[in-house]
């Protein structure tokens, strides 16, 4: 086995990946490890359709780069308050970055670059709906992860307000009555 110098921690600031942080915290003081925080954000063309209201001053701004300016303003603070937090456990090793593109893909990236001996990561995000339709960031990271991958399992009661609320499967697919009665 490998030992762990690096651990990636990705993290959508919710209180799940909170608590995957403090494991990860834990286990870099038990091995003398770093850790990497990264928070990845949907690219900024990909809300360019939902980001009308935005206002263009000048005429070599898109709103492609205004939108990733506001996600980088909003998020920074977040980020550093992590990695404040990680510092505080104990932690000496701490990095954060920030990046646009497809989460799971940037992640499993940074995982195969080499730096990386672990990814520590909460079972739950607050991206909610997204995640239960076009399928868990960390499902795709735990299958194509060329680095084991450690997933914090996140208690029901304790998923933030962002992740998926509970439901049943007809609440769900929007079945109204008796789901064996539905028409599609």
């Amino acid at each position: 086995m490998k030992r762990v110098r690096r651990i990636l921690l990705p993290s959508d600031f919710s209180d799940s990946a909170a608590t995957a942080g403090e494991f990860a915290a834990d286990l870099a003081l038990r091995y003398d490890a770093g850790i990497d925080v990264v928070h990845v954000f949907k690219g900024a063309p990909d809300l360019e359709p939902f980001v009308d209201w935005l206002e263009i001053d000048e005429a070599n701004q898109s709103k492609a780069s205004v939108m990733g300016d506001f996600l980088r303003h909003h998020a920074k603070p977040r980020l550093e308050e992590v990695l404040r937090k990680l510092v505080d456990f104990g932690v000496t090793q701490v990095r954060g970055r920030l990046l646009a593109g497809n989460p799971w893909r940037i992640i499993i990236d940074l995982a195969a670059s080499g730096d990386y001996q672990l990814i520590v990561m909460a079972s739950h995000g607050g991206s909610g709906l997204a995640d239960a339709l076009i399928g868990s960031c960390v499902d795709r990271v735990v299958r194509r992860s060329p680095v084991p991958v450690l997933v914090v399992p996140i208690p029901r009661e304790a998923v933030g307000r962002h992740a998926w609320p509970e439901m049943d499967d007809a609440e769900l697919f929007g079945w109204v009555g008796d789901p064996s009665n539905r028409t599609s």
